[in-house]
This record gives structure tokens, C-alpha cells and sequence, in this order.
């Protein structure tokens, strides 16, 4: 098993992606964003993608 900075960070997104939906939940720490507004949302669609381009490198 890989034990590099790219293999760690890998394996935490996997550790707290949600199960049910596949997305990383993420807040604004800018303001309180209530559940499910398009503000909220934008959020966790903003730390998936993120996380998809992390978890495709070098496979």
C-alpha cells in the first residue's frame, strides 16, 4: 500500500464521502448556509469536484 501525501490525502476523502449520495459534504465558513438552498449545495458540489480530480490523478 501506497503511503504518500496524494495516498493519505485519497484516503481521508474516501473516509468522509457520504455513502449514500458520493459527495463530500462541505460548509461556507463564510456564513451559515442553510440545508439544501442552492448556496448550501454549491458548497458540497464545489468539494466533490474537487475531490473527484483528486481521487482520478495518477490512476
Amino acid at each position: 500500500m501506497a503511503t504518500g501525501p496524494l495516498d493519505k490525502a485519497k484516503r481521508w476523502l474516501i473516509a468522509h464521502q457520504d455513502k449514500a449520495s458520493g459527495a463530500i459534504p462541505a460548509k461556507s465558513i463564510n456564513k451559515d448556509r442553510q440545508t439544501g438552498t442552492d448556496a448550501y449545495l454549491f458548497m458540497t458540489d464545489h468539494a466533490t469536484g474537487i475531490a473527484a480530480l483528486v481521487l482520478r490523478s495518477g490512476s
